[in-house]
């Protein structure tokens, strides 16, 4: 990623997913740290120690992350109607399971360990 993608992404977040600083972690390390953990499929620990944060924090970032990118969904994710998708793509169950987004499996896949609060 460009040093002005990344800067774009932190100012999209910042505008439109709400993401903000706290007082010991700016948006930019925030976004660091989880783009690290997607790119590199890292555990918690190795990534507390490489950033030197607890896992807590670490957690608490990420999930922050993950709330402010779903704020973008509308922006980038549009969802198709069925005359738009394929009759064999619409028709089979096999196809469902690539379209269908489960946040707990994800998390789990990520070998983090968060505690997902529903406002």
């Amino acid at each position: 990623m460009t040093p002005s993608a990344f800067t774009g992404l932190c100012e999209m977040l910042i505008r439109e997913g709400g993401l903000r600083p706290t007082l010991r972690a700016t948006i930019e390390e925030k976004v660091t740290k989880t783009l690290y953990l997607i790119a590199y499929n890292i555990t918690n620990p190795k990534l507390s120690f490489i950033f030197r944060r607890s896992g807590e924090s670490i957690c608490r970032h990420f999930y922050v992350f993950l709330r402010a990118l779903l704020e973008l969904y509308e922006k980038f994710i549009q969802q198709s109607d069925g005359p738009q998708v394929t009759f064999e793509i619409a028709s089979k169950q096999t196809f469902y399971t690539h379209f269908k987004v489960n946040i707990i499996n994800y998390l789990a896949y990520a070998k983090i360990v968060c505690v997902l609060i529903d406002d």
